[in-house]
């Protein structure tokens, strides 16, 4: 499961958050048909379900958050196994210690030892001091579907918590699950179509989707508090896009950084891309100014792949997006409220240059020896007009006549200039030589942009 804490509310007439119970979980219909009994009737069930989760897992307990209602077939607990009701009472003592909201297993008759050790298990739980405090056990007594389930309490969840924004600066559940997803899909074996596809279902995704992968990055020159705002402002997009009606994801994150899907058909084209794109960030400010929480949402960029992807390729995706946008924040033009890009709202690999690239390379202090040995002499007010004659060789390809003209040199005075840059730099004043001095000059120009960037 994810890092970030889950959280679902709705505000009730009187102002105050409710949360969706157990006892509520138990009523509905994908739940109901299953036909639940109590196992352990002393737990209470009024306990607020966040979430919900299936799990094979003998060890639950690192893989929740707390307020999940656990489903599970035990798959794991074979008849053949002797040590049933021992294995049965700790994965109920860590359901116990992880705050989940309940568990409902589904077992049927045709394992019977497994179905004497739940009952054996579930009266000594209802023996305990503690009760009523412990994680309520239940057990179908009709074969159901998890999907259903899953996917029907789910948009309850949704819905409840849409009409209610969290003040406490926690990541809101939708976020904490697309998260999950993201990391499920990175890990070893990753997610198959089907199971991706009914997991993105489940969270309002249409399918046969194709998506567009957005990065957006807090700068890294914030106040410390924009980490704390992170959550509210994963919030605030996903309202944005609900309000728009915008299909999204949203999910935390590497660092300060929250990344966004943008749902589209699959046959969309790249115009409709940046229309889509547009429409949502504008939405965002849209967002910013209904609730007048410009001083609550930290500064930030948002990078954009212009590529539509299938969602078992968004991780690359989005790791373009990431690498586009970090990028971008070391640039100062791109930061410019005059740029292209600040004015459109977002940047895009085609805003980008080899100055982005070189930006890279300037912090990197193993390239410090190349920048001193090809910029030596060339530093400094009295080193100007060298500096001018290597940039624009750069420009004009080094053609004397252009170079001449765009320097408004005479040839006489253009020659004696180049002499004296080669004399300083002890190369001639063509070929690699050339290249090298021009890379240098600009990974000293990135350097102290870099410096000078708020």
């Amino acid at each position: 499961m994810a890092h970030a804490e889950m959280w679902f509310a709705q505000e009730s007439s009187g102002g105050s958050p409710r949360t969706l119970t157990v006892e509520e979980a138990l009523r509905m219909r994908p739940v109901a048909f299953g036909n639940p009994k109590l196992l352990t009737p002393s737990a209470t069930l009024s306990r607020s379900v966040r979430w919900t989760h299936n799990t094979a897992d003998e060890h639950p307990r690192d893989l929740l958050d707390g307020g999940e209602l656990v489903l599970s077939t035990l798959a794991r607990y074979t008849e053949r196994r002797p040590d049933l009701e021992e294995a049965l009472s700790s994965f109920l003592d860590q359901l116990d210690a992880a705050s989940a909201a309940g568990f409902i297993v589904e077992v049927h008759e045709d394992r019977p030892r497994l179905l004497k050790a739940l009952a054996s298990v579930a009266l000594e739980r209802e023996s305990r001091v503690d009760a009523k405090n412990l994680v309520p056990l239940l057990r179908f007594s009709r074969e159901v579907r998890f999907i259903d389930i899953t996917e029907c309490l789910h948009r309850e969840v949704i819905s409840r918590q849409m009409n209610f924004q969290d003040p406490s600066g926690r990541w809101d559940p939708i976020v904490s699950a697309t998260t999950n997803l993201l990391d499920d899909l990175k890990a070893p074996g990753g997610l198959s179509a089907q199971e991706l596809e009914d997991r993105a279902a489940v969270l309002g995704m249409p399918r046969d989707s194709k998506y567009v992968a957005m990065v957006l990055r807090v700068h890294e020159t914030s106040s410390d508090l924009a980490e704390e705002r992170l959550p509210r402002f994963a919030g605030l997009i996903r309202e944005a896009a609900f309000h728009a009606r915008f299909p999204v994801l949203v999910a935390s994150g590497a660092g300060r950084e929250i990344f966004v899907l943008v749902s589209m058909p699959s046959s969309s084209s790249e115009n409709i891309l940046h229309k889509k794109v547009g429409s949502m960030v504008s939405s965002m400010r849209e967002e910013v100014a209904r609730r007048r929480t410009y001083n609550l949402i930290p500064r930030h960029l948002i990078g954009v792949d212009d590529r539509l992807s299938r969602l078992d390729e968004v991780l690359p995706s989005l790791g373009r997006a990431a690498g586009i946008v970090r990028s971008a924040a070391r640039l100062p033009t791109v930061l410019s409220p005059h740029s292209e890009s600040q004015k459109r709202g977002y940047v895009m690999a085609e805003d980008l240059g080899t100055e982005a690239v070189i930006a890279h390379l300037t912090t990197n202090p193993d390239l410090d020896w190349f920048r001193e040995k090809y910029s030596y002499g060339l530093t400094g007010v009295h080193a100007q007009d060298l500096r001018e004659l290597v940039y624009a060789a750069a420009r004009t390809g080094n053609n004397k006549a252009d170079l001449a003209r765009e320097l408004g040199l005479s040839r006489t005075t253009l020659y004696t200039r180049i002499r004296k840059l080669e004399r300083i730099t002890g190369g001639t004043f063509a070929g690699e030589h050339l290249q090298k001095l021009h890379f240098a000059l600009l990974l000293n120009e990135s350097s102290s942009l870099q410096r000078n960037t708020v």
